[in-house]
């Protein structure tokens, strides 16, 4: 995915650029408004087809490049471009960290 004008920003391998708010006069015409992705405290957010996440804040602009647009594969875009499954995995093993110490206590009281 490229061809948008910020990929100039990205060129260095930067995961995610910030720029004062009024760094960039004209938006590119790639991006549209989304409901899609946690606000993060955002006025409002915009993803172009090119892979761009931005993020428009009162003082900010922060950007990121998803691997997989939402819009197209939701699953694709949890999967690779969240945290949601990183954070649940922690979960599963804490649930089952404790829950391989209680069964430990438990076969140790008998």
């Amino acid at each position: 995915m490229s061809g948008c004008d910020l990929d100039p920003l990205f060129e260095t391998g930067e995961k995610r650029v910030v720029l004062p708010l009024g760094a960039l006069v004209d938006l590119p015409p790639c991006f549209e408004s989304t409901p899609l992705g946690n606000p993060k405290g955002s006025l409002s957010q915009l993803r172009c087809f090119h892979g761009y996440h931005m993020r428009i804040y009162s003082d900010r602009i922060e950007i990121h490049k998803d691997r997989v647009d939402p819009r197209v594969n939701p699953m694709g875009h949890i999967a690779l471009d969240t945290a949601l499954l990183q954070k649940g995995a922690g979960l599963g093993a804490l649930f089952v960290v404790c829950g391989i110490v209680r069964c430990k206590r438990w076969l140790d009281s008998r």
